[in-house]
C-alpha cells in the first residue's frame, strides 16, 4: 500500500521565484509492470505583501447606538490581494474577552475593508470588553491563523434625544441699562419691572438693557439653541435685539417661538461668541400696558443623553 507525498511547491522546486497568476502543476508516477500515471492541479501564486496587523477605524463602537457621531461598526483595512481573495478561502472571525471567538464570516472580496458591527452570528449584542478581528485561511489541511488585528472596544451603550433648558433670574443676565425714557424699572426677586411714567401717548415709553446667556458646548452637533424669555407682558411690548460678534445690532422682528409672555429666538451659530455666550437685548415699550415684567431667560438645547443595556 502507498503512501501519499508532499512536494512543497518553492523556489528550490521550481527552480525560479514564481510571477503572480495561475499555474498547472502536474505530476507523473512510475511503478513497475505498470503504465505511467500523470495527475494535473492548478496552483495560484500571489506575490502580495505578508498580511500584518491591521489598524482600527475606531477604538470603541457603539452597535446599539443609531444616531451619528460614534462608531456603530469598526472596519479594518485586510490587505488582501484579488488572487488571496478568490483562491484562498480567507474568512475573519472575532476574538474576545476569555478567548471567545465569534464567525467566521466570508470576506467580502469588493470590499478593502473587513467590517463587524459588533453582534454575533444570531445578531445579539455581545458582551461588552476588548476585541481583536483575525484572518483565517482554509487550506487543505484545515483553517490556519492570520494575524491579529489592534484591540478595540465593544460597549452596550446607546444615545437618546434629549432636551435641557438652564434659566437664570432676568437680572442676572442682566449687565447694563442702555435706555429708560418715560417709564421706571425695578428689580424684584430677580425680575425686571416696568412702569410707564406718562399717559402722553405722544411720549414713547421705552427700557432696554443688556443681557448675556452661555450656550452650552454640550448640544447635538449642528442644533441650534433656543433662547427664552419669559413674562407678563402686554401683545408685543416685549422684543428683543441681538448683538453679533462685531458688534452690529439686529432687532427681531420674527420668533420661533412665542406666546402670551413668552419668546423664543433660535439663536445661530454666527451669534455665538467664541466663549460661547450670545448678547442680546431686551426692550419694553409699554405701547399696550401701563406695567410688564419679565421674569427670567432660559437657553434650551437639544442634546444626546447616554443609556446602558
Amino acid at each position: 500500500m502507498g503512501h501519499p507525498a508532499e512536494i512543497a511547491v518553492v523556489s528550490l522546486t521550481t527552480g525560479a521565484t514564481l510571477a503572480a497568476g495561475t499555474y498547472r502543476f502536474t505530476v507523473t508516477a512510475t511503478a513497475a509492470d505498470q503504465a505511467p500515471t500523470t495527475r494535473a492541479t492548478d496552483i495560484h501564486v500571489s506575490t502580495a505583501r505578508p498580511l500584518t496587523s491591521m489598524a482600527r477605524s475606531a477604538t470603541v463602537i457603539f452597535p446599539n447606538d443609531l444616531n451619528p457621531g460614534v462608531a456603530q461598526e469598526i472596519a479594518f483595512r485586510h490587505g488582501l490581494d484579488a488572487t488571496t481573495l478568490a483562491w484562498g478561502g480567507i474568512r475573519f472571525e472575532v476574538v474576545g474577552p476569555g478567548g471567545a471567538v465569534y464567525g467566521p464570516w466570508n470576506v467580502d472580496a469588493r470590499d478593502p475593508f473587513l467590517r463587524w458591527n459588533g453582534r454575533d452570528s444570531n445578531g445579539d449584542t455581545v458582551a461588552p470588553g476588548v476585541y481583536r478581528m483575525r484572518l483565517t485561511v482554509d487550506d487543505d489541511q484545515g483553517p490556519k491563523d492570520g494575524p491579529l488585528s489592534e484591540p478595540f472596544g465593544v460597549s452596550r451603550a446607546y444615545r437618546v434625544f434629549s432636551q435641557r433648558t438652564s434659566v437664570q433670574r432676568a437680572n442676572a443676565t442682566r449687565s447694563a441699562t442702555l435706555t429708560r425714557r418715560h417709564a421706571r424699572m425695578r428689580v424684584v426677586d430677580g425680575s425686571l419691572r416696568y412702569r410707564r411714567t406718562t399717559s402722553n401717548w405722544r411720549k414713547t415709553s421705552l427700557v432696554r438693557t443688556a443681557h448675556g446667556v452661555r450656550i452650552p458646548r454640550d448640544r447635538i452637533p449642528g442644533s441650534r439653541a433656543l433662547l427664552i424669555i419669559r413674562g407678563r407682558w402686554k401683545y408685543s411690548d416685549v422684543d428683543l435685539e441681538v448683538v453679533a460678534p462685531g458688534g452690529k445690532v439686529r432687532n427681531l422682528d420674527i420668533y420661533d417661538e412665542g406666546g402670551p409672555g413668552y419668546l423664543g429666538f433660535q439663536v445661530p451659530p454666527s451669534l455665538i461668541r467664541p466663549d460661547g455666550t450670545v448678547r442680546f437685548r431686551v426692550l419694553w415699550t409699554g405701547t399696550f400696558a401701563r406695567t410688564g415684567r419679565v421674569d427670567w431667560v432660559g437657553v434650551r438645547i437639544d442634546k444626546w443623553v447616554w443609556r446602558d443595556l
